[in-house]
């Protein structure tokens, strides 16, 4: 047998292509996959805070028809705080599993607006809320870099109360 020279080996090994497909997919793959995740997470994040939102909004306009507190300054904040935290956990846990994001604080700041209106100052409410959401495919953007784990977003609302 006659050893073949190093240079027909080399020209032999340009013009196979066997396993091309193979190698263009593992190089594409993590590309894919970085993209998939950033478009699902990127429209979970989209639902959960609307979601919130619905859930603060609700609460606003809850405290605001019911609120008993004094008129300015404003006073029985706690019980306001009760009531718009039961507010937002059933709007918020009827739409989204517990798993995915969970609210971690609610505040209720009841505050009088000055102005040129006719029954004095208006008292308004702004119920917010932070909610913090777990990324499902956080682990996949450690592919491109840091992994993700958790985002912190804050929800706010305000309404005016009515028959104070």
């Amino acid at each position: 047998m006659i050893p073949t020279p190093p240079l027909g080996f080399l020209r032999r090994f340009r013009r196979d292509d066997r396993g091309a497909m193979l190698v263009e997919a593992a190089l594409v793959l993590p590309l894919m996959l970085v993209f998939m995740a950033l478009i699902v997470e990127t429209g979970r994040i989209a639902w959960v805070y609307q979601a919130a939102a619905g859930g603060v909004r609700d609460a606003s306009r809850y405290v605001a028809r019911t609120a008993l507190v004094a008129p300015c300054p404003p006073s029985n904040t706690d019980a306001l705080e009760t009531t718009a935290t039961n507010v937002i956990n059933k709007t918020f846990a009827a739409t989204i599993n517990g798993s995915l994001a969970t609210i971690t604080n609610v505040e209720v700041t009841p505050r009088c607006v000055a102005g040129g209106f006719r029954g004095g100052d208006a008292l308004v409410v702004e119920v917010s809320a932070d909610v913090e959401i777990t990324y499902v495919w956080g682990g996949i953007f450690g592919l491109v870099g840091t992994p993700l784990e958790k985002v912190t977003v804050r929800v706010a609302d305000q309404a005016r109360i009515y028959g104070v």
